[in-house]
């Protein structure tokens, strides 16, 4: 006895659901990328300047540099409430508090850094 032909769709189906099903699950994202160009106040980029955010509800930080751009990225982040740091020796330290994180999105943050000591805090 054969299957018929709607019992064979049935099943192609099924197989179909279970091999492609849990990897269109995995691709979709639920977390957040946080980025952003940190310079001077005369308005040039500033390389080498250390980024350290803290998600402020769990206290889970993650450092990173800029670049040779003066540009910073924290990718895969889980949404949340941030407060982003930046430090570069000969500038005030820059923070900035309440930065919102939502799923899926991209979040831009640019901080300008003030001459002075690296004591010092904006």
């Amino acid at each position: 006895m054969r299957p018929s032909g709607q019992t064979m769709r049935f099943v192609l189906a099924v197989v179909f659901a279970l091999l492609i099903g849990p990897q269109a699950l995995r691709g979709q994202a639920v977390n957040a990328t946080l980025l952003g160009t940190v310079t001077d106040v005369s308005g040039a980029v500033v390389a080498g300047a250390k980024v350290t955010i803290t998600e402020m509800k769990t206290g889970v930080g993650r450092k990173s540099t800029t670049n040779d751009s003066g540009n910073y990225e924290f990718s895969d982040l889980p949404p949340g409430q941030y407060q982003v740091a930046v430090e570069r020796e000969g500038f005030k330290k820059s923070v900035r508090s309440g930065v919102d994180v939502l799923v899926n999105s991209d979040v831009r943050v640019n901080l300008a850094l003030e001459p002075g000591a690296l004591t010092q805090r904006q």
